[in-house]
């Protein structure tokens, strides 16, 4: 039996920081119409948050880009596609920083892949032309 995907929700974003309160309306208002528990709303939105700050920061640099977000609801678990087309992103950044060290010590960055690795239950990563993938899941509690 071939499993069903609902169609997904879409944001479009240009890339500019100030989007980001656009990014936590989007999937808020998604959180809402599937009355998702505040526990993965906070997970996913904070997943979300992380990854387009990211491509804002260190993909496009302060560049006009193009970011496009789905959230869809499908059997047992809730996806998310961030899409950009920022340059491609290096997979090398450890996504288990040494945390115990001192701060003025540590490397800077893969906080952000670090945090959505920990509270996504599935991180994936590729690239499409010129295109960057990353797609993250929650299972349904």
């Amino acid at each position: 039996m071939k499993k069903r995907r609902l169609s997904p929700d879409k944001l479009i974003l240009s890339g500019k920081i100030r989007e980001l309160d656009s990014l936590h309306k989007f999937v808020h208002k998604f959180g809402v119409k599937n009355t998702l528990d505040s526990k993965t709303l906070f997970d996913i939105e904070l997943a979300a948050d992380e990854a387009v700050t990211n491509i804002i920061r260190h993909g496009l640099k302060g560049k006009k880009g193009r970011i496009t977000i789905e959230i869809a609801k499908n059997p047992g678990k809730y996806t998310v596609k961030v899409t950009d087309n920022a340059p491609h992103f290096d997979q090398s950044i450890p996504t288990h920083p040494n945390l115990s060290s001192d701060i003025t010590e540590r490397a800077v960055g893969g906080l952000g892949i670090y945090l959505i690795h920990q509270v996504m239950d599935s991180v994936s990563y590729s690239r499409s032309g010129d295109k960057n993938i990353l797609v993250f899941e929650k299972k349904l509690k």
